[in-house]
């Protein structure tokens, strides 16, 4: 695929874009509550510290740490909106399906279909065959392990890994069962997006990579859609010529579906915030009761409420990414009917 309109990536978008960006991500919506809440709340303790007499200044100062957290993390929220407005222009400019913080279970890729990673943000082409080019954002839990000093160490860290997905039209020919890869584009995949696994499930594509793609870097992009389209002529698809109908999708019930809206993520997270704590809460008052030492404590933080602290918040990105499913209309009682129930009547 050549000759892209990259001039939206280079525009500076404004903050009443990247807002409106940030609202079309779930994913930023969560980092922007979490930031919100860690901003907002430690300024209410300061200002009632410094309000209350006899400040305890160590308090400020603790509570200010926090709240320059939640500063950072929300500028760093806007920066990344800045990237999604400008995906948008791209995908306006160029006839282009922009993806954003949602899961696609619909895809046949391994990964996809496992609901173990969704898509971070994604560019699909609408001619035959389908490109699509993007990175992808894990729904698996962090595993955090405490040692026997205390310390806490975190594994499988989230990260961004790009991807690319072709599918190929219909045609006579049956789909390959192995990939004719050559030195060459497998070279060049693993410059672009790292060590690499190549899934082929009947006419779709799918390639997995480990590290980021960034297609908000107008080169990297570029050259995404040209390894994709490397791979679909590899695998025998006829040349794009810019206006063939596209493919039909994997038929899956929900396609096409928005995502939650921003409101209903954003009552999420606070409900979060509020059930967890105080869940935590009762259940550490209830092992003081038990007393079971220093050790004791530390083996049931380790194996157990950090875990399930874990999988809560993969629960909650997975919620906040799935796509809702739509009322189902009810019919009228006579419409419900069974054929043969009005003659037997």
């Amino acid at each position: 695929m050549t000759g892209l309109d990259l001039s939206p990536l280079e525009r500076r978008p404004g903050l009443l874009s990247r807002v409106r960006s940030l609202g079309a991500s779930p994913v930023q919506v969560v980092g922007a509550t979490i930031g919100a809440l860690a901003l907002f709340g430690p300024l209410i303790g300061i200002l009632v510290a410094v309000l209350r007499p006899g400040t305890d200044w160590g308090f400020v100062g603790t509570m200010a740490l926090f709240a320059a957290c939640g500063a950072w993390a929300l500028f760093d929220v806007l920066r990344k909106a800045g990237t999604g407005a400008g995906l948008e222009g791209l995908a306006r400019a160029n006839g282009l399906t922009l993806q954003r913080s949602v899961e696609a279970r619909h895809y046949t890729g391994s990964r996809f279909r496992s609901g173990e990673r969704i898509i971070l943000h994604s560019l699909r082409t609408r001619t035959s065959p389908i490109l699509e080019v993007g990175d992808t954002w894990p729904t698996k839990r962090v595993r955090f392990t405490i040692g026997f000093s205390g310390a806490v160490s975190a594994q499988n860290a989230p990260q961004a890994e790009g991807f690319m997905r072709v599918v190929l039209p219909p045609g006579d020919h049956p789909p390959p069962r192995t990939f004719p890869m050559t030195a060459q584009l497998d070279e060049a995949l693993w410059r672009l997006l790292g060590d690499c696994s190549l899934e082929i499930h009947d006419r779709e594509i799918t390639v997995m990579g480990s590290q980021p793609l960034e297609p908000e870097s107008p080169e990297r992009l570029t050259a995404a859609f040209r390894l994709a389209g490397a791979l679909a002529r590899f695998a025998g698809a006829p040349q794009s010529t810019g206006a063939d109908a596209p493919p039909p999708e994997p038929a899956q019930r929900g396609i096409g579906r928005r995502t939650r809206h921003p409101l209903k993520i954003v009552g999420g997270v606070l409900a979060f915030f509020v059930v967890v704590p105080v869940a935590f809460a009762i259940v550490m008052s209830n092992l003081e009761d038990l007393s079971l030492g220093e050790a004791g404590l530390r083996a049931v933080l380790a194996w157990f409420i950090i875990p399930v602290i874990g999988v809560l918040v993969a629960l909650l990105l997975r919620w906040a990414t799935a796509r809702p499913r739509s009322p189902r209309r009810r019919g009228s009682r006579r419409e419900r009917r069974r054929p043969g129930e009005d003659a037997m009547r």
